[in-house]
């Protein structure tokens, strides 16, 4: 059975039709969808004999506990005058399409919040646009973003709804005219290298207007408007990642490539002048970590109820 896109010019996608989890033999005389139910007429041999059968099947949504983006919103973040609040923010591998996770803290533990999600059933998470999704930030009052897409090579920017995770917008980040713009119209950006053959990484903000992609397959930045048009970007060649912050307080960028967590300087905040600094290996035997695929600099943090700046690089 085959998804045909909107533009009825393409397949989206194709699956083997299965009766308990088996590939469905026999043939398929008539369909009828009623609701999320699919009604098939079909006949199969069953000791040499043609016999006829009416299957449902219903199209199921399967999600797994492998993070793809971690973003993290602070207790007094807001959306459109909408309490937000304190949340980790955590984009997961699922089928048909990846998932994002709403976790609150309470005690010392996290959750998911019951009341987060676009779906029927709110359980704390909202199926994003699309699968291979590889980063997610918010960013206030204009809400979540994340990155990725079906196309790895050309990435796609989704702006979201933080109170219900439904889609406000769409950029296209591999435009030849400079980068982002709404699907369907091309956007004039300022720089003058878009991502078209280069997959996305990872998703962070600077706190006021600006989207940073960190490439998973090569050293570069690449700097958005909220509307997905392209500002600048900085190539330096072989490397990559699968995460990406920025400390505002000190204009410092962290990346994580496997179990390895860089740090990039950036005096004077000129996006060609930033360069690479100490490196942190998270794995053995240093420590465990290894996979990493997404982390957030806490904004605020406090040992022994003594509160301090997240210039001492706290990361989830």
């Amino acid at each position: 059975m085959a998804l045909i896109g909107s533009s009825w010019q393409n397949f989206d996608s194709t699956q083997n039709l299965k009766v308990s989890n088996s590939t469905m033999s026999g043939s398929v005389a008539g369909m009828v969808f009623a609701g999320d139910v699919l009604y098939l007429a079909r006949t199969q041999t069953v000791s040499s004999v043609d016999t006829g059968y009416i299957t449902a099947a219903a199209f199921s949504t399967s999600m797994t506990t492998q993070p793809q983006g971690l973003a993290l919103s602070i207790s007094t973040a807001s959306y459109q005058g909408t309490s937000v609040g304190k949340a980790l923010w955590v984009a997961v591998d699922a089928t048909p399409k990846d998932r994002l996770i709403k976790l609150t803290e309470s005690g010392g533990t996290w959750s998911a919040d019951t009341d987060f999600g676009s779906d029927s059933t709110k359980n704390g998470s909202a199926e994003m646009p699309d699968g291979n999704i590889t980063g997610v930030t918010y960013l206030g009052d204009d809400g979540l973003y994340v990155v990725g897409g079906s196309d790895t090579q050309n990435p796609t920017l989704y702006q979201l709804n933080p109170t219900n995770g439904a889609v406000l917008d769409t950029y296209n980040l591999c435009d030849m005219m400079g980068g982002g713009g709404p699907m369907g119209g091309g956007g004039m950006g300022g720089g003058a290298m878009d991502m078209c053959g280069r997959p996305a990484g990872g998703l962070a903000n600077n706190g006021s207007d600006r989207l940073i992609v960190f490439s998973s397959s090569e050293n570069s930045f690449f700097f958005y408007n909220t509307s997905g048009q392209l500002q600048d970007n900085n190539p330096m060649g072989q490397g990559g990642g699968d995460a990406i912050d920025f400390i505002q307080s000190d204009s410092t960028y962290w990346t994580a490539n496997d179990t390895e967590i860089q740090l990039w300087m950036n005096p004077g905040g000129d996006v060609f002048n930033i360069f690479p600094s100490d490196e942190y290996n998270m794995g053995a035997p240093n420590g465990s970590l290894d996979n990493i695929q997404g982390f957030v600099v806490c904004p605020s943090a406090s040992v022994q109820g003594t509160s301090y700046a997240c210039t001492e690089k706290d990361l989830f």
